[in-house]
């Protein structure tokens, strides 16, 4: 924590400046700030208010309008709203703030109609018009010392639809809408372009409610197959089964929002009801709890059973509860005005009867378990849901008929969160605990959800990962991706419209649900759960400890108290002992509710106790600084802690190490220019370009970052920068462009490395220059500059520190050159046919610590003894070696080696006459090598060694196409010797269809014979002179091949 008076970062416990002794800011990282919420806002009010007061006096007006408005007050409140603000004529609401409610949009629609009903009973007649929206708010918690404040763009839009409503109505938005359309009756009301809105929005009018009971919902909805919960679904029937025996039971159904609980409760009801069993469903409602409507759960669950409504004639619904009632007992004649009066209904016999509340609650009470017992005479099924929300009057009446079933042929199921606790202690009562389901399961109800388009394999594994089990959350992220466009087509059809798609933002609906699990806490265990959200999804015991300032006892009490609440876990790490989030949602929700400037200063304090952690200064940790740097707005220490990550994933994964060189650059983005960002700039740009050849970055994409590197290079006169980065720019042109091109670049850097004077620089510039002549098939001046290189690989000198980067250049290759240069060494002698001094060449490469072998410097090894194994016939050998790339490909995950491995087994597979699976090899190595753009430097080898088992194979025809391909990418690339075994394959199928064309074929030898000479490729020389004598009569020409 920053001192106000001098600036100094203090300990995020002190209470005052430990430099200057000035006390800090009261807020602390343990008090609870201002927070994003999810949430719902609600403007009402009078319609045509000014005329209705035009002339009356201040104190009249105030009586004509108050009333309206304390109706709506109370109805907004009723429901759990929070009144920010009144007006003479009207009031504005906020629903899930400054407590998270999971419908807070259900709970301001349920509102808005009862303000309606309210304001319509008045005596004088009064019109309301309300307007809501739901979104994100920053809301001040519960307590502020600035009373209750929300703000954001939600409250805007709410009052800008208040001015659109009609008269009488009420106007939602389409994201309100979205939040209550399997519970509000609604009608589309067009797009209504709002004053200070950028964008026009699609309104709704709210009708009214939806019937309440669970299975109507599903119904209306449609369901996908039930997964995961049959287990539990077949517990629940043999209760049922058992009930028909006289042994009712109760069944409590806990779990979590968004576990099944409502859809077991459903599955039963419509099992129960093709057996054509009696079922009876209610259903608590979100706002009981406020205690406003008491009874009216177990108001409902009578209106069920008795088969009435609220709103049906008194006089029918009497002779109907008369009816039913008298049927059950006829001894019930005595309680029907008791039941009458508990349903709100007409009841003569009581009016001349003093009242007594507690005679009254004992007797409706007794009343209750009776008709229970009564009704348990036939066996039938009670589902009640949501008990967490029932009001205390209720949970007594349900705990009566829980009593009652005993004995009887009654089955009560009712679910509740783990919050609830059951208040009977009965011995036919069964709790049934719900957990995630598992990875098969919950995969297969998200592919239900999204269909079996294979190209939504990886969508599937993702949404099942983040949902974690949760079938709510699991759906409503197939939702959100359906309503942001990524997905198109109906739920279990859709298709996607880019592979390159991205997890949407948070859906509001499962942010609610967890967020008001989180509300519910105490503010220390709270702050504690939101300081492990900012850590991490498993964060250790000792930074929740540095962060917070909490000694170690307490704060393990805090998480203990979390832990019971099924927030999180207690880690089984023995050597970092902490806590993982029972949930990554559960995370997700406790980090953004936070405010940015909150999360920030928490991500800063979580670096610095990281750095001061035994365990902070290891490379692999270094990425994590760098993200809590990045998340803390210190981007030039996040870039500092990246680079350290990135130098050690460059061993391990290059397309990892790329992504991450190419975020040190993108953090330095806006830092103004000192000597440390330079080099830092240069070292991220010279590291771009070292695994771009590798990760199919082409020259043009390469080109900003090698611009960027040799400028800073050139500004600092520092010729050994400058010509490492020249030989690795080159390395891309071979890749994308032509290896001549490698050549002209890779000589540029051997000259600014002899003029630099330094040995490693030397040495790293000579080997590039030799890969980029054998890449070329200059295979005599590719051996000449190995010999250059290697002679002073063997005189260098140590690391010289003074170039920019602070890098040798073994260090920036992030590989031993010197095995590098003897495995090209290896690759060149084979094709230049000298065998012997190529094995000895190999077996000191092969002497080197394989435990220590790049994948990507040792292949050129296997590869070079595959090729020569080949050529000589040796079969096993080939195959041996073929393994050994196969081996580095799968080690390393990289495509350039998937397509190197390919080659070789294509060429084993060949060598032992199946041509056809040598085919299928080289057009999959084809395949990969144009989809990921690396490996196309032996693009054209790769086509002639295709033509070449082709035309084995018989496909003369298609070997024609392929070997013209291949000469035509031979020559663009400039690979001579893929175009001269081109040449050989074009001749030999020229001569296989009898010299068809003589001088076609003439053609073919001569530059075959050129080729051959330039490149000293003497491993084709045998191949060639098989085609010559006797074949056809060659022509005495000249045939110019560039050297």
């Amino acid at each position: 924590m920053q001192c106000r008076n001098c600036q100094h970062e203090n300990a995020p416990h002190n209470k005052f400046c430990s430099n200057c002794g000035v006390q800090l800011d009261v807020s602390t990282l343990m008090e609870l700030q201002r927070e994003r919420k999810q949430a719902t806002a609600l403007f009402a009010d009078i319609v045509g208010s000014t005329g209705l007061i035009a002339n009356l006096d201040a104190e009249s007006a105030g009586r004509r309008l108050q009333p309206a408005v304390e109706a709506m007050m109370q109805a907004a409140e009723r429901f759990g709203g929070t009144i920010l603000h009144t007006l003479g004529d009207g009031l504005d609401a906020i629903f899930g703030a400054p407590r998270a409610q999971d419908a807070h949009a259900l709970l301001a629609c349920q509102a808005a109609l009862a303000m309606q009903e309210a304001v319509a009973a008045l005596p004088i007649p009064t019109q309301i018009r309300i307007g809501i929206h739901s979104g994100e708010v920053v809301a001040s918690p519960r307590g502020d010392a600035f009373g209750h404040e929300a703000q954001g763009l939600v409250l805007h839009i709410a009052s800008r639809l208040e001015h659109e409503a009609e008269p009488g109505g009420i106007l939602l938005s389409m994201e309100c809408n979205d939040l209550v359309r399997d519970y509000c009756e609604t009608s589309p009301a067009g797009v209504r372009t709002l004053r200070g809105v950028p964008e026009p929005i699609k309104v709704f009018r709210l009708i009214g409610l939806k019937p309440g009971v669970g299975s109507d919902r599903f119904r209306a909805i449609g369901l996908s197959p039930l997964r995961g919960r049959h287990a539990e679904l077949e517990i629940l029937k043999k209760a049922v089964l058992d009930a028909e025996n006289n042994a009712g039971s109760v069944i409590g159904i806990v779990a979590h929002a968004g576990m099944g609980k409502s859809r077991l409760c459903y599955e039963l009801g419509e099992w129960c009801r093709q057996r054509n069993l009696k079922v009876l469903e209610g259903r608590a409602q979100v706002f009981g709890k406020s205690q406003s409507m008491p009874l009216l759960a177990v108001l409902e669950l009578l209106r069920a059973f008795f088969r009435i409504t609220a709103t049906l004639d008194h006089k029918i619904a009497r002779a109907k509860i008369e009816e039913r009632l008298l049927a059950l007992d006829p001894t019930f004649v005595d309680e029907l005005p008791y039941l009458l009066n508990l349903l709100g209904l007409p009841a003569p016999e009581l009016d001349t009867q003093r009242a007594d509340p507690k005679a009254w609650h004992l007797r409706v009470r007794n009343l209750i378990k009776r008709i229970a017992v009564a009704a348990g005479r036939q066996t039938s099924v009670i589902i009640f849901e949501d008990l967490h929300w029932l009001d205390d009057l209720s949970e007594d009446f349900v705990t009566a008929i829980a009593e009652a079933i005993e004995g009887t042929k009654l089955v009560m199921i009712v679910n509740y969160r783990p919050t609830w606790a059951p208040p009977w202690s009965i011995e036919h009562f069964t709790e049934l605990r719900l957990t995630e389901l598992g990875s098969s399961d919950i995969q297969q109800l998200v592919r239900d959800q999204i269909g079996d388009d294979p190209h939504l394999a990886n969508m599937v594994t993702d949404i099942a990962q983040q949902s974690d089990g949760n079938p709510f959350f699991a759906e409503e992220l197939v939702r959100a991706l359906a309503q942001s466009g990524t997905l198109l087509g109906e739920r279990g059809q859709y298709r996607i419209v880019s592979s390159d798609w991205l997890t949407p933002t948070l859906p509001a609906t499962i942010e609610a649900v967890i967020g008001a699990r989180i509300d519910l806490l105490p503010a220390l265990e709270k702050a504690a759960l939101q300081i492990g959200a900012v850590i991490g999804k498993e964060f250790p015991l000792t930074i929740a400890m540095e962060v917070s300032g909490i000694p170690e006892q307490e704060i393990k009490g805090l998480f203990a108290r979390l832990c019971d609440l099924d927030l999180i876990t207690a880690s089984s790490n023995i050597d970092r002992p902490g806590y993982s989030f029972r949930h990554p949602l559960i995370q997700e929700v406790a980090y953004a509710m936070q405010l940015r400037s909150r999360r920030a200063q928490l991500h800063s304090s979580v670096a610095r106790a990281i750095e001061g952690a035994p365990w902070g200064s290891a490379d692999e940790s270094a990425s994590l600084l760098a993200y809590h740097c990045e998340a803390a707005g210190q981007m030039l220490e996040a870039a500092m802690h990246l680079r350290r990550a990135a130098l050690w994933l460059g061993r391990k994964n290059s397309a990892r190490a790329l992504t991450e060189w190419k975020r040190v650059r993108w953090l330095l983005r806006d830092q103004p220019r000192s000597t440390a960002v330079d080099q830092l700039r240069a070292l991220a740009s010279g590291r771009v370009l070292g695994f771009a050849w590798s990760e199919g970055l082409s020259a043009e994409d390469a080109k900003p970052y090698a611009e960027e590197a040799l400028q800073y290079a050139r500004e600092a006169g520092d010729r050994k920068h400058e010509a490492l980065l020249l030989g690795a720019y080159g390395r891309v042109f071979a890749a994308s462009g032509a290896a001549d091109d490698y050549i002209g670049l890779a000589r540029q850097g051997v000259a600014a490395a002899e003029a630099s004077k330094d040995p490693d620089v030397f040495v790293a510039c000579n080997a590039q220059l030799c890969q980029a002549y054998l890449l070329a098939g200059c295979l005599r001046e590719s051996l000449d500059a190995n010999d250059t290189a290697m002679t002073a690989n063997d005189e260098r000198c140590q690391a010289d520190n003074g170039v920019v980067l602070g890098l040798n250049a073994s260090q920036i290759f992030g590989f031993d050159v010197g095995q590098w240069l003897l495995c090209l060494r290896a690759r060149t002698l084979v094709l230049l046919g000298q065998f012997e001094a190529a094995e000895r060449c190999l077996a000191t490469a092969f002497r080197a610590d394989q435990s220590k072998a790049i994948p990507v410097v040792q292949y050129h090894a296997h590869l070079a003894a595959v090729e020569m194994a080949f050529h000589r016939g040796n079969i096993a050998m080939a195959g041996l070696h073929a393994k050994e790339v196969e081996g580095y490909a799968s080690q390393s995950g990289m495509t350039y080696l998937f397509t190197a491995a390919r080659l070789c087994r294509a060429l084993v597979s060949s060598a032992e006459g199946d041509f056809g699976s040598a085919s299928d090899d080289l057009h999959e190595a084809l395949a990969t090598a144009r989809k990921s753009k690396t490996g196309l430097e032996i693009e054209a080898r790769l086509l002639a060694y295709l033509a070449d088992v082709v035309k084995r194979a018989g496909q003369k025809a298609r070997a024609g196409q392929l070997v013209r391909e291949a000469i035509e990418v031979a020559r663009r690339r400039t690979d001579r010797v893929a175009e001269l075994h081109a040449h050989i394959v074009a001749a030999d199928l020229e001569l296989a269809g009898g010299a068809i064309n003589p001088e076609l074929c003439d053609d073919h030898l001569q530059r075959a014979k050129a080729l051959l000479d330039v490149t000293g490729a003497a491993i084709f020389a045998s191949r060639l002179a098989d085609l010559r004598p006797g074949d056809v009569k060659i022509a005495n020409k000249s045939v110019q091949i560039e050297n």
